[in-house]
């Protein structure tokens, strides 16, 4: 971590850091549900371009999104948040399936709108068409 001899309070920080935009993927997955669903959406997405499939499993997507620096104590509270987001996800109709996921057409025309202007990140997929 690049703030390594800063002593200042983790949530202090963390909340200074989002301030100034700064903050780090595992810190948005922590504090912001909108980057939860949408780092779920886009990540099901990115896994059914890259493989050319037209579902993805979900511990692929779990397994893509996890953070290499989220520790054992973390994974858990991962987990948890990971759920409540993608079942919300489910019931907002963006995506359907339970261990074989795919997103539904509202999840694909929400992506497209947001993929760039929403969070600031790309996650470089190729063109995707819709079913």
């Amino acid at each position: 971590m690049s703030e390594v001899h800063d002593q200042t309070d983790p949530q202090i920080r963390i909340l200074r850091r989002r301030k100034q935009k700064m903050l780090t993927h595992w810190e948005k997955y922590h504090l912001i549900p909108e980057y939860r669903r949408f780092t779920i959406l886009a990540a099901l997405l990115n896994i059914i371009s890259r493989t050319g499939r037209s579902r993805a499993h979900l511990q692929e997507i779990k397994d893509y999104i996890k953070d290499p620096h989220v520790g054992d104590k973390d994974l858990k509270f991962f987990m948890n948040l990971f759920q409540k987001d993608l079942d919300s996800l489910v019931t907002a109709g963006l995506i359907e399936g339970s261990l074989e996921l795919r997103p539904t057409e509202a999840g694909y025309e929400l992506f497209r709108k947001n993929m760039r202007t929403v969070f600031g990140f790309d996650f470089r997929l190729q063109e995707i068409e819709t079913p």
